[in-house]
């Protein structure tokens, strides 16, 4: 079994000197030029914690990263599979997160999101973004091996209530960011798989006009006005299905 090496305080601090001062060497990383580099910069070599079992080696990624986002639905299935066992309260270290972006799948980040992506974005905060910070929803948004675990979490999570499979929940969520981001910034959703299962529904069924960022800002603007007048959390599929429909902007 493989594992992988989580870096301590230090370490993590030192992490994000290099992103600051040297971002190329997390861009266009070579072997174990940033392990060493890590150590140099450190003055020590003390800036491991403790080792992580990985079920998984990666290679399938690792091939696969060529591909770029298109294969993102399964590279969250590879890395659920890695950290099999994960909780989400273990999901929120930002340690574990920067450790596995940088030194498990560190060819992955640049093909994800390509410098040309990004411009305008500094190097450094680039580096940062994707690679090393990791907060709320922010974090489940750019940082690249969070965002990953985190769709295949919450699709895992808002299957229980859909009428679609898990699979073809986070083949949605991958191919629909727009939409993906919009849902998991609001903590009420967020708290609320059955009504996440019913935005999915209702997406999926012939409404993909959502995926543009104003139409499904409005709309969950719309509903976050209605959960402060109604427990949503306690309406049945059927109830929230309506609400739903209802608060949906036209096509068009």
């Amino acid at each position: 079994m493989e594992s992988l090496r989580i870096v301590n305080d230090d370490g993590y601090k030192t992490l994000r000197r290099l992103a600051e001062n040297n971002p190329s060497c997390f861009i266009n990383p070579v072997g174990h030029q940033l392990e060493q580099l890590m150590v140099e910069e450190a003055g020590t070599d003390e800036v491991w914690g403790p080792k992580l079992d990985l079920h998984d080696d990666l290679v399938s990624l690792s091939e696969e990263t060529e591909a770029g986002p298109r294969r993102d639905a399964i590279h969250a299935k590879t890395i659920r599979k890695a950290l099999v066992g994960l909780t989400p309260s273990a999901a929120s270290n930002g340690y574990l997160w920067a450790s596995f972006n940088c030194f498990a799948i560190p060819q992955y980040v640049p093909v994800r999101w390509s410098t040309s992506n990004n411009k305008g974005t500094k190097p450094s905060n680039f580096v940062l973004d994707h690679w090393i910070q990791y907060s709320g929803s922010d974090g489940r948004k750019w940082n690249a091996a969070a965002r990953l675990w985190w769709m295949g979490e919450l699709a895992d999570r808002i299957a229980l209530y859909s009428e679609h499979s898990p699979d073809e929940l986070l083949a949605t969520m991958a191919g629909n960011v727009n939409f993906y981001h919009q849902t998991i910034d609001r903590t009420y959703l967020a708290a609320n798989p059955r009504l996440l299962a019913v935005l999915y529904d209702v997406f999926l069924d012939g409404n993909h006009h959502l995926n543009v960022t104003k139409a499904a800002s409005d709309m969950l603007k719309s509903l976050n006005i209605r959960a402060g007048a109604n427990a949503l959390d306690m309406m049945d599929y059927d109830e929230l299905r309506s609400i739903v429909e209802e608060a949906k902007p036209p096509k068009g």
